[in-house]
């Protein structure tokens, strides 16, 4: 189930996740107040093409392909509430959700600077459990979550 009344951090807090810098991210997109519903989802592997020099799908390609399947791209509420329930998977791959942007600003010497990223959830085989924000780059190594069963 997921409770999309909860904010990001409040998720965090729930989890209680070992690292990650996902509470710096600020205003996500995608995220609408439904209350709590129950809902189907789905990883979907990036996939790549050619042994020599693999090339990865673009984020096109991937919401087409998860579109076939009538899916979406999950957003971070859904990411952080698939995490609750399945604290597992983020060890065994690193899982990402197209369905949010946030920015992520920092500022040093030579002034402010903003990146547009995407929300991701990772782990180890000690066990250890991230909150993390990605750019916008996909990885072959990365899987996506999907909402599906939508029309």
């Amino acid at each position: 189930a997921v409770d999309y009344d909860l904010s990001v951090n409040e998720y965090i807090d729930k989890v209680k996740y070992d690292g990650g810098d996902i509470r710096q991210v600020t205003s996500w997109s995608g995220v609408e107040k439904l209350g709590k519903q129950t809902v189907f989802v789905r990883l979907f592997p990036v996939e790549t093409s050619g042994d020599s020099f693999p090339v990865v799908e673009s984020r096109e390609e991937v919401l087409k392909r998860m579109g076939a399947e009538h899916c979406r791209p999950a957003n971070v509420i859904e990411l952080l509430a698939f995490g609750v329930q399945y604290p597992e998977k983020q060890r065994d791959v690193v899982i990402v959700a197209l369905g949010s942007e946030g920015t992520y600003s920092y500022s040093d010497n030579s002034g402010t600077s903003s990146y547009s990223v995407r929300p991701q959830l990772s782990g180890d085989e000690r066990g250890s459990r991230r909150a993390e924000w990605t750019g916008q780059s996909l990885y072959a190594s990365k899987s996506l979550l999907a909402v599906c069963n939508v029309k």
